[in-house]
Parts: C-alpha cells; sequence; structure tokens
C-alpha cells in the first residue's frame, strides 16, 4: 500500500522538478524543444515570447502558436519587433488621404494623444503623379515624435504604381548616365536615384523644420516611416536627421515596399548612421522593392524584414516575419524569390494589419484601401 502510493508521488515530484518555465526561453527553437507541465512550450509570433501550454498572457490563439521547432522562423536578433511595426503601419497609412483634392491626414488610426504639427506638399518633378505628402507631429503619451511620408497619390493607385514603375526604371536609365543625386557635399560617393534626389532640397528643408520641432521636447525617441515612395523619402530624412543630431536622439526608420533608393555607399551610409534602427518591411512578393534593378547600380540598405505567405498568414494578414542582416542584399529574405512579381502585396497586403495588427486575422475584403 505504501508503494502504490508512493510511486505516484514520486512521478509527480520528478515531472515537477523536470517541467520548465517556458517564460524563461527567448527564442523559437530554444521555446519549442522544451516541455512545460504537459505539453511543449509555445512560441507566439506575435510578442516573439515563448508561453506555457493554456496560459493566460498569450495573446496568440491555438492556431498561430508554434510548438513545433521546425516551423520556426529566424531567431529575433535585430530590435524590431510586432509592436514597432504596427505603429510605424499606422502612421504610413494615415499619410493617405486627401480632403477637396488637398493631401491631409486620415486621424482614423492614429493613438488620441497625437497631434500633428505640420504637413509638407513635396513635389517630385520626374513623377507624373508629382505631388506626395510629408508630415510630422508628436504623441507626448509615448514620449515618441513621428515623421511620416506617403507614396503619390492620384487617380487609380495600381495605375498609379504600374506608372511608378515605368518612371523607377526609366530614372534607373538616367542615372547610368548621371550616376544619380549627391545628397551631402562632403560624401561625393554617397547618391541616391535622380528619381528621389529632386525632392532632396525639400526634405532638407523638412529636417530643419522637424529639429526646431524636436526642441520642444527633448529626451523624445523618432520614428520616420513611410510606404513605397514615401519610404524611399523616410529613408533619406532619417539619415539627415541623424547626421545632425549625431546620436543625441533615438532614430527608428521603418518602411513598408520601399524601392532601392541609392547606390551601395548610400546603403552603406545608411547602416552607419542608423545602426540596428533601420528596417525595411516587405511583404510577401510585393513588386517595389526590387526596383531599381541591382544590376544598374542600385541597392538596399538593411535590416530586411520579411512577411511571406504560408504558415502563421491568417486571413492575409502579415504574421511571422524573418530577419536579414546582411550588409548587401540577404537572399535568404526576399530578393531570394525567383519572381518577385506581386503589386497587390503592394497595394494591399501592408493594410491587411492595419484594423488589428499583425497575426490577428480579419476578412480580407475589410482591410482598408487606400
Amino acid at each position: 500500500m505504501y508503494l502504490s502510493l508512493s510511486l505516484p508521488l514520486l512521478f509527480s515530484v520528478v515531472f515537477l522538478t523536470q517541467a520548465q518555465d517556458c517564460s524563461t526561453f527567448t527564442s523559437c527553437k530554444n521555446c519549442t524543444n522544451s516541455t512545460s507541465w504537459i505539453f511543449n512550450c509555445r512560441w507566439c509570433p506575435q510578442d516573439h515570447t515563448c508561453h506555457a501550454y493554456g496560459s493566460a498572457l498569450n495573446p496568440c490563439n491555438p492556431s498561430q502558436n508554434i510548438d513545433n521547432p521546425s516551423q520556426c522562423p529566424a531567431d529575433h536578433i535585430t530590435r524590431y519587433n510586432g509592436s514597432l511595426g504596427y505603429s510605424a503601419l499606422l502612421y504610413s497609412y494615415s499619410a493617405y488621404s486627401t480632403q477637396d483634392g488637398v493631401p491631409n491626414i486620415n486621424n482614423t488610426y492614429l493613438p488620441p494623444g497625437f497631434i500633428v504639427n505640420s504637413t509638407v506638399v513635396l513635389k517630385v518633378p520626374f513623377s507624373i503623379a508629382s505631388t506626395c505628402l510629408g508630415y510630422f507631429g508628436v504623441d507626448t503619451v509615448k514620449h515618441q515624435i513621428v515623421i511620416g511620408f506617403r507614396g503619390t497619390l492620384v487617380g487609380g493607385l495600381s495605375d498609379l504604381i504600374a506608372g511608378q514603375l515605368i518612371e523607377e526604371i526609366v530614372g534607373a536609365v538616367v542615372d547610368l548616365l548621371t550616376g544619380g543625386v549627391q545628397l551631402w557635399g562632403d560624401l561625393p560617393d554617397v547618391k541616391v536615384a535622380s528619381y528621389y534626389g529632386e525632392a532632396a532640397p525639400l526634405l532638407m528643408d523638412m529636417t530643419l523644420s522637424a529639429l526646431n520641432f524636436m526642441e520642444k521636447y527633448p529626451g523624445y525617441s523618432v520614428l520616420v516611416t513611410g510606404h513605397s515612395l514615401g519610404g524611399a523619402l523616410a529613408s533619406i530624412t532619417a539619415t539627415n536627421l541623424q547626421r545632425s543630431l549625431k546620436g543625441q536622439r533615438e532614430i527608428y526608420l521603418v518602411t513598408f515596399g520601399q524601392p532601392r533608393t541609392g547606390n551601395s555607399a548610400y546603403a552603406e551610409y545608411v547602416d552607419k548612421m542608423l545602426v540596428n534602427s533601420s528596417f525595411r518591411v516587405v511583404a510577401n512578393k510585393d513588386l517595389v522593392p526590387h526596383v531599381p534593378l541591382e544590376i544598374i547600380g542600385a541597392y538596399h540598405h538593411g535590416v530586411e524584414i520579411w512577411y511571406p505567405a504560408g504558415g502563421e498568414y491568417p486571413g492575409n494578414v502579415p504574421c511571422n516575419y524573418m530577419e536579414c542582416t546582411a550588409s548587401d542584399e540577404d537572399t535568404q529574405c526576399s530578393d531570394g524569390l525567383l519572381l518577385p512579381d506581386s503589386l497587390y502585396d503592394h497595394i494591399h497586403t501592408y493594410w491587411c494589419a492595419v484594423p488589428k495588427g499583425f497575426c490577428n486575422p480579419t476578412l480580407a475584403d475589410l482591410c482598408p484601401l487606400l
């Protein structure tokens, strides 16, 4: 009788001492290789955190959790996270709005504490749809200054993007002859494509206005963001800000569907100025990040955050992502695709995360449209 009672007790003691505290694991593979009280620990790609089975703190639903090491995405290796990406996405989306034909800001998804301070209409001389919008403001709750850009917008967006791609290709040919546009006098080798460089003087003026605005909010971090052409303008602006601030502020650059903006020297300079705080988000097979072509000397700066389709991708909402940090373009992310040819991903997929966030399913027909 004593033996029959002691065996279950002994088994329980051994089981409990062998069980792991899931929250101590910081990578998907270590998490899913470990056993909780009953089942393997679960990795939630939404908060990049390891949870015990049945944990009330787990924001992922059962279908989103990962409990098999073979299903793990690349380990989280940079300062990017879903919260940062989602915040930037809302600011980028909000730049796409017009009222009586004039660009303005859509406040629908902006935080209640965010105040738009200034908007700037930018002209891109080479563009058939030449008006885009830049704005900056402040979130006094998060202690963050935001600078956002949108791409060009006139008529049907799909027609616009197709036209923009043609302009990109033509601009690339021009750059073969001219060598691109030099942005900073002390850096003769650092150049961007003419398509973006023509807007550089306006971006420099906007940078000065933003710097004056920042003086009112010492210690606030800075988020610079934009979609498509707006991503290229955000890239130039964030780099220019860091040149002026010399590391005195925490600056994050998060772009969506950004085309290749400059030459290899420009890419290297951005990586140098925005160490581990520059992120290019790419949705699946989005075509735009792959133009202009590398063969004519256009290169991306890092880090690419790639949300491929498949796996955890409920309702077309971007979910699991891979982080590629190679000094040049990394074939482990979207540059390794045989045929990245989707305009749908460029003009639609990013915005499917707007209503509820990354990894939160929504119906495709409820995705906000531009």
